[in-house]
């Protein structure tokens, strides 16, 4: 994956529609989901229907009554399809209606609305690990999501304190980075942000060729133990021939036949400088058996003659 396509991959944690897109309702984002869904609604004509400030006409009034429904039933889809997994499961309790959802929500998840929620919410922010997510920048997300959440209070969590808690909570491969960085002076959260989510992306663009590089090293060295391997086994088969003089008929002194010698002759002369050494037992002369040897030969030839 390429470091454009890695950082413009597909965030899930948005809702989106022909109106426009929000923020996925959660414990941590109440505030951004309410903002954004607002408008969503505002678009559909929904959002005073939603808010409880206009209620179903007469039954009387058929069409005002059938425009209501329509533009009730788009507030129930957007506030319902714009929740997280826990909120939905929440909203099963809860009656089909606009206002009754919008109502518990903000009930149940503006946490912040009260001094308990906040110190809650610090306490979760100081508490979780990077482990704890599928990637560096899920984790980055989530420690967002809280700084996000109290910005507007009494408790919010400043830059230092962010900077701080991110840097100090990243794996091991990261020190360099985070080193570098905070020899920089006046660097954003943002700025942070970006050179971490930058480097996370190297990191995976890298992994595979490491492996590559691993699988081809680990072919190489098998390959090179294999042909070390039948050079020394060869070559504990030459040692032990010699140890057998004449060993057989049509063998050599080495104990192998002409042939090996004669198609060995040719590389790097060793069998030349091994032929060199051999004398005869027949005539005593050097460089040939005495199967080999030529006054046998013809000793042989003259005694058959006779």
């Amino acid at each position: 994956m390429s470091l454009s396509k890695f950082l413009e991959a597909k965030d899930d944690s948005v809702y989106r529609c022909k109106y426009g897109e929000a923020t996925r309702l959660s414990q941590l984002t109440y505030p951004q989901w309410s903002q954004d869904l607002q408008y969503l609604l505002q678009g559909a004509g929904a959002l005073e229907i939603a808010l409880g400030h206009e209620v179903a006409p007469p039954a009387n009034q058929h069409a005002r009554l059938l425009d209501f429904n329509r533009r009730e039933s788009l507030a129930v889809t957007f506030i319902y399809n714009s929740c997280g997994p826990e909120a939905k499961v929440f909203l099963r309790r809860i009656p089909r209606s606009p206002a009754a959802m919008w109502t518990a929500l903000a009930a149940e998840f503006d946490t912040a609305a009260s001094r308990a929620g906040r110190e809650g919410l610090i306490r979760e922010f100081n508490r979780i690990k990077c482990s704890d997510y599928s990637s560096v920048s899920a984790y980055i997300t989530a420690l967002m999501d809280f700084k996000d959440v109290l910005a507007s209070t009494d408790q919010a969590i400043t830059d230092p304190t962010f900077i701080s808690r991110l840097t100090s909570s990243l794996p091991d491969p990261y020190d360099t980075t985070v080193q570098l960085l905070h020899q920089q002076a006046n660097l954003s959260v943002t700025d942070y942000i970006t050179s971490i989510r930058q480097y996370e992306a190297t990191l995976r663009i890298k992994a595979p060729e490491a492996s590559t590089s691993n699988v081809t090293a680990t072919s190489g060295s098998a390959l090179y133990s294999r042909v070390s391997s039948t050079h020394s086994s060869n070559s504990g088969l030459r040692g032990k021939g010699h140890s057998f003089r004449g060993c057989g008929r049509g063998r050599d002194r080495g104990g192998y036949r002409n042939s090996w010698s004669r198609s060995n002759s040719s590389v790097g002369g060793r069998a030349d400088d091994r032929s060199s050494s051999v004398t005869c037992w027949h005539c005593g002369r050097h460089g040939h058996t005495r199967r080999d040897c030529n006054s046998r030969q013809r000793g042989r030839q003259a005694m058959d003659s006779h």
